[in-house]
């Protein structure tokens, strides 16, 4: 068979395999699969209730109402079930400012003051970097993520102005336009900003710009939406009920939407944006401009005007991930491709997120292709060994939970012949990924398809930037914000032991006495004050209930004894340094064994609380 006979062969039944791959009948199968995949997710989760679109050629093309709504009426989920959006109301809030922009009622580069002076923004950069209506868009304005007054109030249907009211002034952390950290605040200001620019209700923004445009007739901002009466209950992974909280910060999550109106949201982006946005104002919001990452080569993995990229099997979306009391929601969406989901859950089962997002992932790899890998920049050792440190967690969203998790989140890099080993090195626990150079600048992690990572010196110091920001310190101050936590909390809770001892001993008449007594007494006061102190925290500040939340952001029994055992932490900690000190010199002794090492870690986390603001902890101000 001659070379030009056997192409025509090969020719030949590439196209038979090829009409019967993309036959009607092969793409039902391959529908079919997948709705049934997705049910057998949600039949091994946790999950109460759910819905899932899926999105193709800009329409619906599977729908999959799993589960209940409510467990105690037994009310199944259906296409008219509306759950809440969570965050995603962020995606939400920056289009209608785009739109207002395309209309000409917006400039996105103009100052926050020049627009609405009266929002109290206190920035030390605003003569050479005032906050611009974009940085609020793209969490780059410098503004804390969240604060525990926002829960101070539980009130209906709140105005983005009801919010500024109760929070005060807004501090800018640093320098406008350099540093990404998400933030709530940011996009309720936002909202404040286009109420006073449109002359507008933030609600009849989203009504006009938004929802009736798309014909998102169950889409709504307010607290119980257009129809209570459809809103799916929210339950716990146990099952137990979650109540409805009436945040102050509706425009950054309190949207609520039924799955199918969501995916014509999805739908407006996946595509070219049906005549409401241009293509150009889509790609725009679909890649940040205003960060250092953004300007490193980073832009298109960093977060956009309301959106970022997350990649899910071989895939990379754009979209958003929303989650509130209960309510777990992802939206994405492939750009040009007309293609996207949406999933809405009753409850918050991360697990099964994960999974629906892989297997929705797959069946896109499989009809539409996987994205091309980017070109790969030759590593410079050079730029890779400055790069090499420790670095700690520099933009919590939380200024009030900073110092904790310059603990917890840390990063160690390592420069390789192939890019940057980063290592996970804090107490939230160890993983390692390999970042490669990327041609048009920034890192990607090992086998992801775009930047999402650079290395920049801002203000004198280096930082490690994928999506947060790291600051480079030394391997000491690395190790002592890593080590000083659980010390400390060991130490206390010796301290406790030990006088539970000396104190029955005191008791029987043999207890100590003197400068021994009043040691004892100033370690277990730290030490009391320490542990009290931190667990109430984790209970209500850190791991608590929206209901618990409120109790650190308002005087409460809670935030009173937050303020007063920590003063005792500190107050004994300094207590105990000292009388152990002159103990050292006038009457040394075993009992010094235990005491100056306890002391001096007690006196060394004091320090840190002191600098960071939790003395005294009045958690309501933050």
């Amino acid at each position: 068979m001659t070379g030009a006979a056997w192409r025509k062969r090969v020719g030949a039944i590439w196209i038979i395999l090829w009409s019967v791959w993309f036959s009607p009948a092969v793409f039902a199968q391959s529908a079919s699969d997948l709705e049934s995949d997705l049910r057998s997710i949600l039949e091994s989760s946790r999950v109460t209730g759910a819905g899932i679109v899926i999105v193709e050629e800009g329409q619906p093309s599977i729908e999959v109402y799993w589960g209940l709504a409510d467990r105690i009426a037994e009310i199944p989920v259906s296409a008219e079930t509306v759950f809440r959006a969570g965050s995603i109301s962020k995606s939400v809030t920056s289009t209608i400012a785009m739109r207002l922009a395309e209309d000409g009622r917006i400039d996105l580069d103009a100052t926050v003051r020049s627009v609405a002076p009266e929002i109290d923004l206190h920035n030390p950069w605003a003569a050479t970097d005032p906050v611009r209506i974009a940085h609020l868009m793209e969490h780059t304005a410098g503004l804390a993520g969240s604060s525990y007054r926002e829960y101070s109030e539980n009130m209906v249907d709140a105005p983005p102005e009801a919010y500024l009211d109760v929070v005060g002034a807004l501090n800018v952390r640093w320098r406008p336009g350099t540093l990404y950290s998400y933030s709530n605040a940011g996009h309720t200001v936002l909202a404040r900003v286009l109420e006073i620019a449109s002359g507008q209700s933030f609600d009849d923004l989203a009504q006009t710009y938004v929802f009736d445009s798309l014909d998102m007739q169950s889409a709504s901002f307010l607290t119980y939406g257009t129809a209570p009466d459809r809103v799916a209950r929210s339950y716990t992974l146990d099952g137990r009920p979650e109540p409805v909280w009436e945040m102050l910060i509706r425009p950054s999550g309190s949207l609520m939407t039924t799955p199918r109106d969501l995916a014509k949201f999805v739908a407006l982006h996946a595509g070219d944006g049906g005549g409401l946005v241009s293509p150009e104002q889509l790609a725009r919001m679909a890649r940040s401009e205003t960060s250092e990452a953004a300007r490193q080569g980073a832009g298109a993995g960093a977060y956009g005007y309301g959106s970022f990229s997350f990649a899910a099997g071989d895939q990379v979306f754009r979209g958003h991930w929303g989650q509130t009391e209960g309510f777990r929601a992802n939206m994405g969406y492939l750009p040009g491709k007309g293609a996207g989901f949406v999933f809405m859950l009753n409850a918050v089962d991360e697990q099964a997120a994960s999974a629906l997002r892989k297997r929705i992932a797959d069946h896109f790899s499989a009809t539409l292709g996987t994205p091309a890998m980017p070109n790969k920049a030759e590593p410079d050792p050079t730029v890779l060994s400055a790069a090499a440190g420790h670095y700690v967690l520099a933009t919590h969203e939380q200024p009030m939970r900073d110092w904790l998790f310059k603990a917890l989140d840390q990063r160690r890099i390592i420069a390789t012949q192939e890019g940057l080993q980063v290592a996970s090195s804090g107490l939230m626990g160890g993983w390692s990924q390999l970042y490669r150079p990327a041609a048009d600048g920034g890192y990607m992690a090992d086998g992801l398809p775009l930047a999402t990572a650079v290395v920049a010196d801002l203000d004198g110091r280096k930082y490690w930037i994928d999506g947060d920001g790291y600051v480079r310190v030394s391997g000491l101050e690395a190790a002592f914000r890593r080590l000083i936590l659980p010390l400390a909390l060991l130490i206390s809770i010796a301290a406790i032991l030990h006088g539970a001892v000396w104190g029955g001993l005191s008791l029987a008449g043999r207890g100590p006495s003197g400068d021994g007594l009043w040691i004892r007494a100033a370690l277990l006061a730290s030490g009391l004050g320490f542990l009290v102190t931190s667990a109430l925290f984790a209970r209500f500040g850190l791991l608590g209930s929206w209901a618990g939340l409120s109790e650190v952001g308002r005087p409460s029994l809670v935030s009173l004894c937050l303020m007063l055992f920590s003063v005792l932490a500190v107050l004994g900690a300094f207590a105990a340094a000292v009388l152990t000190g002159q103990r050292v010199f006038r009457q040394p002794g075993l009992f010094l064994i235990w005491a100056v090492p306890a002391s001096l870690i007690l006196l060394a986390f004091a320090l840190l609380w002191v600098f960071s603001g939790w003395f005294p902890l009045i958690s309501w101000v933050w």
